[in-house]
């Protein structure tokens, strides 16, 4: 069973989640823009990138985000950093233990301290307040809670809203829930009886938690109150606003489904017209047929939109690699289309369509790719991407403009400043990407590294 988890919690850590305040891009195409209609490789690889310029538009979704009305909130190392969504430098200041922020709001920010050596895992907070103009001071911080179980990094981590937390317990992978204001924790007894919660995802006034025993259940924050919505755990879940879309299947797509805060699930998107709307748009050239596999390597929903990233292969020799992002309006009757320009923006410069032999997880083989990266994080002005800069033989991140249809390398520096405005669950990955997304672990890299035209990250 514990085999079982370890091998779920690694393929998690290529899931969708949450959006978050959305990030300001440069409105501008310099020397390093490239525009999505037409990518070439000397356009994204010039020089002098700038950087992400310092502001920000109104913050546009304060729910489970680092944001409030004025200030970003994250962590750099064992700094709390400030900073003004209206532009300007950050304010640090070191906090002991301090692990990431897990909240914002007006009045509070919310942040994990652990510290393995004594066994110490806390949760504590720090006032925001008109002190030389709104300001946090972490000076006059306070312990929420702690928990010497600690809390699980992935899939679930640490979810907060202000008045409740909500989090999966790192030893035993059992589902807590936390009352901020009465100081107690809400207990349930048929959560209490689930072997093994592997996801949950805070989502109005309740909260969606995926259990491998008992499928997805739907709980309303503060009572006993639990109710099964699907059958089926989910693997990968983004919540967004009042609405959680996740995918069935453990790894390979099937379905991909929508569920509100309140009512009932319903199928969103079938496999089968994923498939079709793959083959009606030309890309078919990547050996469709029943052996090929579709594998969901992402959701991410911005304007009104959800985003799905297609990792399309088949295990026969060559085996091939393709990478498509597809959407669909969240309206009444919104279609399913190709993203063309994010999508091309992830296809290789050069060497399409041939074979290459590619170090893996599962050793060396022969590998046909038909693209270059992927999609990592999405804002409502960007799409943040991880792509093979083959003039400079690396991997790099780039990121796209949806505003100007740019797409630019950039250095590590802006990619921090870009994830800066990033909900945590906004992303590819269920793991605090501004503190790791830079040092990513070997698991982690070994699932991009096999979508990767290249053994670099190897």
């Amino acid at each position: 069973m514990k085999k079982r988890l370890w091998l779920m919690l690694i393929a998690c850590f290529i899931m969708g989640t949450l959006s978050g305040c959305g990030g300001k891009s440069a409105g501008s195409s310099g020397s390093g823009d490239v525009s999505g209609r037409a990518v070439s490789e000397g356009a994204v690889s010039g020089g002098g990138v700038s950087g992400l310029p310092a502001t920000a538009p109104p913050v546009q979704e304060k729910a489970d985000t680092f944001c409030n009305d004025r200030y970003v909130y994250y962590q750099k190392g064992f700094e709390l950093v400030e900073r003004p969504l209206a532009g300007g430098a950050g304010r640090g200041t070191e906090v002991e233990d301090l692990s990431y922020v897990c909240y914002a709001d007006n009045d509070w920010v919310y942040y994990v301290k652990e510290n393995i050596n004594d066994d110490r895992h806390q949760i504590w907070r720090a006032p925001v307040v008109q002190s030389g103009g709104w300001r946090l001071h972490p000076d006059r911080e306070e312990l929420v809670l702690e928990d010497k179980q600690g809390f699980q990094e992935s899939p679930g981590g640490v979810w907060c809203d202000g008045k409740y937390i909500v989090y999966i317990s790192d030893k035993t992978y059992k589902y807590r829930e936390y009352d901020i204001q009465e100081k107690r924790y809400h207990d349930s007894v048929r959560l209490e009886k689930c072997k093994e919660i592997s996801n949950v995802a805070l989502c109005g006034e309740n909260v969606f938690i995926s259990a491998w025993d008992d499928g997805l259940l739907r709980k309303r924050l503060g009572s006993d109150e639990t109710e099964q919505i699907h059958k089926e755990p989910a693997y990968y879940m983004t919540a967004a606003g009042t609405d959680l879309f996740w995918a069935d299947g453990f790894q390979e797509i099937k379905d991909v489904w929508r569920c509100p805060a309140e009512g009932k699930a319903r199928r969103l998107i079938t496999v089968s017209e994923i498939r079709q709307l793959l083959e009606n748009e030309g890309y078919d050239h990547c050996a469709l047929s029943d052996s090929h596999k579709y594998l969901d390597f992402g959701l991410f929903v911005r304007a009104r939109r959800l985003y799905i990233q297609i990792h399309m292969r088949h295990d026969k020799k060559p085996c091939c690699s393709h990478i498509v992002v597809i959407s669909k309006d969240l309206e009444d009757g919104g279609a399913l289309q190709v993203e063309k320009e994010l999508t091309q923006c992830l296809n290789p410069l050069e060497n399409s369509g041939k074979a290459l032999w590619k170090m893996g997880r599962n050793g060396g083989r022969d590998v046909t790719y038909m693209n270059r990266g992927l999609c990592v994080m999405m804002t409502e002005d960007t799409c943040l991407m991880y792509l093979e800069d083959q003039e400079k033989k690396k991997n790099r991140w780039a990121y796209y403009d949806f505003k100007t249809g740019g797409l630019r390398f950039v250095s590590e520096k802006d990619v921090g400043g870009c994830l800066m405005y990033s909900g945590r669950y906004h992303t590819l990955y269920n793991l605090r990407l501004e503190r790791e997304i830079l040092d990513m672990d070997a698991a982690v890299y070994s699932y991009i590294n096999d979508v990767l035209p290249n053994n670099y990250d190897f």
